[in-house]
């Protein structure tokens, strides 16, 4: 073989080891990535098969000072929640470990939503145009609340999902980043015994 065409041979040899060797992950996070974006149920249902009970923490203060808005463009002032049990939650739509956690969402709602001593807060930070599908297939069965901008210091988080349990004293009594077994017996009951501190 001459010197001239030895070059380009060996250039697609490269080319081709390159491509071997980096192309086999790319392809496959490709491939993953289309296959979620085609088929998310399964994905979800995966996930929320790895979910966990939420661990407890006590260190922060809860802030009132601020407001949400409905699915109908209605104002829901926080204020309303003071000195209930608050169970404060921050997804998207779109976000996947929020949709594998939906239905221990909707568990947790189920278990407590006779009780006027607590309120259930779940607010969307994105993809507002697939909250109103969301809501007539019945994929959430707790209320649906939007905030747009800068929350308040407290719950200041880069991404979601995230939640947060307030006592009727105002105080943050855990903060968990992550999906979370939010219908496993633990979380339920702390937030019923949050809720029977009203009016002590």
């Amino acid at each position: 073989m001459s010197e001239s065409k030895k070059r380009p041979f060996l250039r697609g040899c490269l080319v081709g080891l390159v491509l071997g060797v980096l192309g086999g992950p790319v392809l496959f996070v490709a491939a993953l990535l289309a296959a979620y974006q085609l088929f998310p149920e399964p994905f979800t249902r995966l996930m929320g098969g790895q979910l966990r009970p939420p661990a407890i923490t006590r260190d922060l203060r809860a802030a009132y000072d601020w407001s949400v808005k409905t699915l109908d463009g209605e104002t829901f002032d926080l204020a309303e929640t003071r000195g209930k049990a608050v169970f404060l939650h921050f997804w998207s739509p779109d976000c996947p470990q929020c949709r594998a956690e939906l239905d221990s969402l909707n568990g947790l709602h189920d278990a407590v939503k006779d009780d006027e001593r607590i309120a259930f807060v779940a607010v969307a930070r994105s993809d507002f145009d697939k909250l109103p599908d969301y809501v007539a297939r019945g994929v959430t069965r707790f209320p649906v609340y939007t905030f747009e901008g800068a929350l308040p210091e407290p719950y200041a988080q880069k991404g979601v999902p995230v939640s947060f349990l307030i006592s009727p004293e105002g105080e943050v009594v855990f903060k968990q980043e992550g999906g979370a077994k939010w219908d496993d017996e633990g979380p339920v009951n702390y937030l019923k015994s949050l809720a029977a501190q009203v009016g002590e």
